[in-house]
C-alpha cells in the first residue's frame, strides 16, 4: 500500500480559517484513502500538539514522516505556510513524488 502525506496550511488568520484548512486537508486525504493510499494528514494527526509540544517539535515528527511516505500531496494553500514550504523543500531533497492541487 502506497502511503501519502498531505501539504498545507495549517494556522490562519482566524480559528475559522484554521478550520477550513484542516478541513480541507482532511478531505483531500480522505480522497487519497478511497483510492486505496494510506495517508498521513498531519492537519488531523497533530491538530492542538503544537501547543503542548511546540512548532518546531511537531516539524520534526512532520519530517519524520514525510520520510516514510511515498509521495506528497501539496494543496494550493502552501505558499502562504512555512511550515509546508520547509515539508516541501525535505521531499524534494528525498526525491520524494510531489503531487500539487
Amino acid at each position: 500500500m502506497k502511503v501519502i502525506y498531505i501539504i498545507g496550511k495549517y494556522t490562519d488568520e482566524t480559528e475559522g480559517q484554521k478550520i477550513e484548512n484542516i478541513i480541507k486537508a482532511r478531505e483531500k486525504g480522505e480522497e487519497y484513502a478511497k483510492k486505496g493510499y494510506a495517508i498521513i494528514c498531519p492537519h488531523t494527526n497533530f491538530k492542538g500538539h503544537k501547543e503542548v509540544i511546540g512548532y518546531e517539535k511537531v516539524m520534526k515528527e512532520c519530517f519524520e514522516l514525510i520520510k516514510r511516505a511515498d509521495m506528497v500531496y501539496v494543496l494550493n494553500n502552501y505558499m502562504a505556510s512555512k511550515g509546508s514550504k520547509r515539508e516541501i523543500r525535505l521531499a524534494k531533497k528525498l526525491g520524494k513524488k510531489i503531487l500539487y492541487e
